[in-house]
C-alpha cells in the first residue's frame, strides 16, 4: 500500500494517470455480448465499396495527368537524338560501305556525301588555343607568315 507521501508525489508528478480511475478493465457490460455482433456488422458495412463516383475520378485523373506527362517527357529526354550531332556521334556506319569509295572522295565531297546522309556537322567548330607572345611569334617564324600581309589583311 501507498504512503500518504507516495500518493502526494503521484499526484504532483502526474497528474493525468493519477486522474485515471481504479476500475477493473476486464469488466464489460450486461448487454455487450448482445449488441457486439450488430456493431461488428455495421463497421464492416460502413467500410464497404461505395458506387462509382465521377468526381473521385476526376480528382485521380487530375493527379495521373501530370505525373504521366512528366515521365514522357523525362523519357523522351533521355532517348532523344540530337538533330546536330557532335564529332563523337560519327562512326563508320555513316559512311559508304566500300574503302574504295571513301578514298576517292576529297575533303569536298566527302562531306556532301555526310550532309546528305544528315551526319554532317553544320559548325565544324572551333580550336582554343592559348598561346604566350613568344610562342605566337616562333609559331608565325616558322609558318613563313609575312607579318606586314598580317596586319593590313592583305594576301
Amino acid at each position: 500500500m501507498m504512503t500518504p507521501n507516495e500518493h502526494d508525489d503521484i499526484q504532483r508528478t502526474a497528474p493525468l494517470l493519477h486522474g485515471i480511475p481504479k476500475l477493473d478493465p476486464f469488466v464489460e457490460s450486461e448487454d455487450f455480448f448482445e449488441h457486439f455482433p450488430h456493431q461488428v456488422q455495421a463497421a464492416i458495412h460502413a467500410n464497404e465499396k461505395k458506387p462509382f463516383s465521377s468526381r473521385l475520378w476526376l480528382r485521380r485523373l487530375a493527379f495521373a495527368l501530370p505525373v504521366i506527362a512528366l515521365v514522357m517527357a523525362g523519357t523522351w529526354w533521355a532517348f532523344r537524338t540530337d538533330s546536330t550531332p557532335d564529332s563523337s556521334t560519327f562512326s563508320a556506319e555513316t559512311l559508304p560501305n566500300d574503302p574504295s569509295v571513301i578514298d576517292d572522295l576529297d575533303d569536298a565531297d566527302l562531306l556532301a556525301y555526310l550532309d546528305e546522309v544528315g551526319d554532317a556537322p553544320n559548325d565544324m567548330g572551333t580550336v582554343d588555343v592559348e598561346l604566350s607572345a613568344p610562342e605566337l611569334l616562333a609559331y608565325l617564324e616558322d609558318s613563313g607568315t609575312d607579318l606586314n600581309e598580317l596586319v593590313t589583311g592583305t594576301e
